[in-house]
C-alpha cells in the first residue's frame, strides 16, 4: 500500500511539471565584446644558475610585459612549482623556504636595487592582484599598448633537502 501511494504522488508531480512546461517561452540574448585582453612576456624565462644557500639575486635585465590587448588590464601574480615554499616576507628564508619578489614598473623607470623590494612585492602561492601599492605600484589598470618591466628578486633557501635544479613558475594573469 505504501508503494502505491508514493507512485501516485510521483505521477501527480510529473503531470504538474508537464503542464507548466507547456507555457514556456524563450529569451534571446545578444552580446558584443568590445575589446580583447592580451599580453606577452619577453623573455619568458629567467635562468639564475647555481647559487649559494641564502644568496640574493636580482635581475640585470627585466621581463617585458607587452600589453597587446585593447582593454585596460590589471595583472595578478603568484608563484608555484618547487619543492621549496615561499617565505612570504623579504628575508624570510630558511630550510626549503625561498622568497621571490617583483616590481612592475614603467619601461622608462630605473631598475630597483635589492633593498628597494618590500614585503608587498613578495609573490605567494596564491595569486594577488596589483592594487597600486604591491608589486611596485604598476600593473593596476594598465592601459592598452602601455608596456611594463617586471623586475624579479630571488632569495635562496638557507639550506635545502634537494640539490637538483628547481623550476619555479611565476604565474602572470590579467583581468
Amino acid at each position: 500500500m505504501k508503494k502505491l501511494l508514493i507512485l501516485t504522488v510521483a505521477v501527480a508531480l510529473v503531470g504538474l511539471f508537464s503542464m507548466q512546461l507547456a507555457n514556456a517561452a524563450e529569451l534571446s540574448v545578444t552580446v558584443t565584446v568590445l575589446g580583447e585582453a592580451g599580453f606577452s612576456l619577453n623573455p619568458a624565462s629567467w635562468a639564475i644558475g647555481s647559487i649559494s644557500p641564502g644568496a640574493v639575486v636580482a635581475m640585470d635585465t627585466p621581463i617585458l610585459i607587452d600589453n597587446t590587448g585593447t582593454l585596460t588590464q590589471t595583472f595578478s601574480l603568484g608563484v608555484t612549482g618547487s619543492v621549496w615554499t615561499s617565505g612570504g616576507t623579504i628575508g624570510n628564508v630558511d630550510h626549503n623556504k625561498f622568497v621571490m619578489a617583483t616590481k612592475l614598473l614603467g619601461t622608462g623607470v630605473a631598475a630597483p636595487l635589492s633593498g628597494d623590494y618590500v614585503d608587498g612585492d613578495v609573490l605567494y602561492s596564491s595569486a594577488r592582484a596589483c592594487d597600486g601599492t604591491i608589486f611596485g605600484g604598476g600593473g593596476l589598470n594598465a592601459e592598452p599598448s602601455v608596456d611594463l618591466n617586471m623586475w624579479l628578486l630571488f632569495q635562496a633557501p638557507t639550506s635545502t633537502s634537494t640539490t637538483t635544479q628547481q623550476a619555479i613558475t611565476v604565474n602572470v594573469t590579467s583581468q
